[in-house]
């Protein structure tokens, strides 16, 4: 068993599934569940602030994607990814991605990702900046990982560059330059209407 998510688990005596078990299970519970190398992760409800956060992002990147041909999607579409890229098919849901992958408009995921956003809370600060960081920055169709702040107006963006990563940090009024759209994007937009 992969010891990398042990304290995430929602069981981590649990066997790892299959794919079509995970599956099964997903569409049988009322509870969002990631599945991470085969072993279930137990999604935790958003609270407002990290959906307004989510939408915020959404509604920026939106306008530069379609007139790109591109999609952003929302945390409801799953990201999957599979061996090349991870030993073990691996589903996430990420807060928002953006892809110019022609998927069918009924796919329930997406594979090829230019870029995706995470929205950290405490509770999902490690797996966010740690784990998924790790298994994210694998995916070669990915341009940029772009990490948002719940408790202040702060972000990190990894931008890959050739086959390495470089990293763009903003803080209180700062922007960032979104690689896949080549658009900037403040904090300003990031955090319309939130309190902090």
């Amino acid at each position: 068993m992969s010891t990398r998510y042990t304290a995430f688990m929602t069981d981590p005596t649990r066997r790892r599934l299959s794919e079509e078990e995970y599956l099964a299970f997903l569409a049988a519970s009322d509870v969002r569940y990631e599945s991470i190398d085969g072993f279930l992760v137990r999604q935790e409800d958003a609270q407002s602030k990290h959906a307004l956060i989510g939408g915020n992002i959404a509604v920026a990147l939106h306008p530069a994607a379609r007139q790109l041909g591109g999609f952003v999607y929302k945390s409801n579409l799953r990201l999957r990814l599979a061996p090349p890229v991870l030993p073990h098919v691996t589903h996430y849901f990420p807060d928002v991605m953006v892809s110019f992958d022609d998927s069918p408009m009924d796919a329930l995921y997406i594979s090829l990702p230019c870029l995706i956003v995470e929205v950290v809370s405490e509770r999902t600060r490690t797996i966010d900046n740690v784990f998924k960081a790790s298994d994210y920055l694998r995916i070669p169709s990915l341009h940029g990982y772009l990490l948002v702040e719940t408790a202040t107006r702060a972000a990190r963006l990894y931008t890959r560059s050739g086959k390495e990563w470089a990293e763009q940090y903003a803080e209180g009024e700062g922007t960032l330059s979104i690689p896949c759209l080549n658009i900037p994007l403040s904090l300003d937009a990031i955090y319309r209407n939130v309190p902090l």
